[in-house]
Parts: structure tokens; C-alpha cells; sequence
């Protein structure tokens, strides 16, 4: 029997979103070699998840999940850290990012999924204005995994119930100002 994460890991390697298994309540890979793992065989990953039900699942990021990356905008209480702040004013000043698949992470930040037409971006990250980006060889923890705080990771807005929207320019200006 496959635990739940099992189960998310399934369905996201179903929808072409190549997955790496992670450490239990950690964001570590549980494989030596990472996101080299990175699969959507769907037997190797019931298998594994029947093995190690309590694993965390991770969707890798760029051309091994179809060419899809994630905004990854941080949000901590006790760091102060606050990535909505600068999306706000930038949205603000040059209109919303399309609407799609979001993540509420554990600390009450979100991730915002992509698709890109060609390569993906790289991974960026900037602690300054709270914002990341995953792209080409990154991963992000992905829902129901449970993350090192105790606190599960959840949709915000279901891959069922909405589109995965492609980046636009506007997307892609936003990219730029992280």
C-alpha cells in the first residue's frame, strides 16, 4: 500500500512532473545522486513510496518536468523575511502574474508554477527581497510532503481545479527584477 505522499508523488509523475523522493519532515534527497533520480516511472515510484511511506516528495524543476519552474516567494515570521511585500509593488507597478497552480508552503510562503516555452530559466535566488526562483536543476518541496517545521505543504490552487499557465512576458519581466 502507498502512503498519501506516495500517492501525490504518482499523480504528479502522471502529469509528466519527473519527482525525487525526500528525506522524511526534511528537504533533502533521499537518493545519493539527488536530481539525477528524478523520475515519473510510475512503478519505481510505487515501489519506493511503499518502501519508505513516510518520504517527502519533490518536483524537479526544468526540462525534466516539460519545461516547468517555480517562483518560489519566501514569507517567515521569525526571520522577518517577506517576499509578498516586493510582489505586491511589483504587480503594482506592472500588472498581476497569470493566474495558476500555487503552493502554500509551511512558513506561510507560496510557490507559483510555470510552464516556459524552451529552456528554462536557472535557479536564482535573492534572500534580500524574500524571492527564488527554481528553474533548470532545482527542485521544490511539493504538497502533502511535511516540512522540517512539522507543517504539511498544501495547494493552494489544485493542479484538478486549475490550469499550469505558461509564462508570459510578464512572467518573464518578473524573472528579471529577482
Amino acid at each position: 500500500m502507498v502512503s498519501e505522499i506516495g500517492e501525490a508523488a504518482i499523480g504528479y509523475a502522471r502529469r509528466g512532473l519527473a519527482i525525487i523522493a525526500l528525506e522524511p519532515r526534511k528537504k533533502k534527497p533521499s537518493f545519493a545522486h539527488g536530481l539525477k533520480d528524478a523520475t515519473t516511472c510510475l512503478p519505481d515510484i510505487k515501489e519506493w513510496w511503499e518502501a519508505y511511506p513516510d518520504d517527502n516528495v519533490a518536483i524537479a524543476t526544468g526540462r525534466v518536468s516539460g519545461n516547468v519552474g517555480v517562483i518560489d516567494i519566501d514569507y517567515d515570521d521569525d526571520t522577518g523575511k517577506d517576499g509578498y511585500d516586493f510582489l505586491r509593488a511589483w504587480e503594482k507597478a506592472h500588472g498581476e502574474l497569470p493566474e495558476t497552480w500555487t503552493v502554500k508552503t509551511a512558513r506561510g510562503g507560496q510557490h507559483l508554477y510555470y510552464r516556459f516555452e524552451g529552456s528554462v530559466p536557472p535557479n536564482t535566488a535573492n534572500e534580500e527581497i524574500g524571492i527564488d526562483f527554481r528553474g533548470e536543476g532545482g527542485y521544490v518541496m511539493a504538497p502533502p510532503s511535511v516540512h522540517p517545521n512539522g507543517r504539511s505543504v498544501e495547494w493552494d490552487m489544485h493542479p484538478d481545479d486549475y490550469d499550469l499557465a505558461w509564462a508570459d512576458d510578464r512572467v518573464m519581466e518578473f524573472l528579471k527584477s529577482i
